[in-house]
């Protein structure tokens, strides 16, 4: 996340960003599977597409989470306002 960026700004676009990914490699699953010779051929696309998914649901874990440290970060070097 930038400075000054929002945090609800942040998870729109990390969220836009995950669909496009996700819309693309379902896209190419169902390509790939349209031209599947035999069943062999449909789950050896099938186990591929789902390694897929799961590489780039790490993926997104991994830069969620990294956003969170950073944050979290940032929010502790926030000094407290005290009125006294």
């Amino acid at each position: 996340m930038l400075p000054g960026e929002s945090p609800q700004r942040f998870r729109v676009w990390t969220r836009a960003v995950a669909i496009v990914k996700n819309i693309a490699a379902t896209h190419e699953f169902i390509k790939q599977l349209s031209q599947a010779k035999d069943f062999q051929d449909m789950v050896r696309i099938q186990t591929e597409f789902m390694q897929t998914l799961l590489k780039a649901f790490q993926e997104q874990t991994k830069n969620l989470g990294e956003a969170f440290t950073k944050a979290a970060a940032s929010a502790g070097n926030t000094p407290f306002k005290t009125s006294i």
